[in-house]
């Protein structure tokens, strides 16, 4: 039943969550323990870097977040422009602007395009 296969579910991704949850903390910890032994100074620095580290992480995380939702909305309103041009096409060629309609939606691709390229630079470097 689909109770079952829920809870299936469940019980697999929190069985995976403490399991990942428990390697990791052991493989920090033993790396910690090997950065104090081969150099405690080294270990010191690592340990005052992590705060900043953090900080660029979630600022980072925050930006592609915005990004992604700024792409996704170019990418809407692109469609939102070829569909009203489509489902208006009588109304469009009875004005004459096609022309205009094209810039539109050529507009609103090239934003959603320039985002994807802003995206893709910030992720590989």
């Amino acid at each position: 039943s689909r109770l079952t296969a829920d809870t299936v579910e469940m019980s697999e991704n929190i069985s995976f969550v403490f399991r990942f949850s428990i390697e990791a903390l052991v493989r920090v910890c033993g790396v910690a323990g090997y950065m104090v032994v081969c150099s405690w100074q080294l270990a010191l620095l690592t340990c005052a870097l992590i705060p900043a580290n953090s900080f660029l992480n979630r600022f980072y995380g925050e930006w592609l977040h915005r990004n992604a939702k700024r792409s996704q909305d170019a990418l809407a309103r692109s469609n939102v422009c070829a569909q009203e041009a489509i489902s208006g096409i009588q109304t469009v060629k009875a004005f004459a602007k096609e022309a205009f309609e094209l810039a539109k939606y050529r507009k609103a691709v090239e934003r959603y395009y320039e985002l994807g390229i802003l995206q893709g630079v910030v992720r590989s470097s």
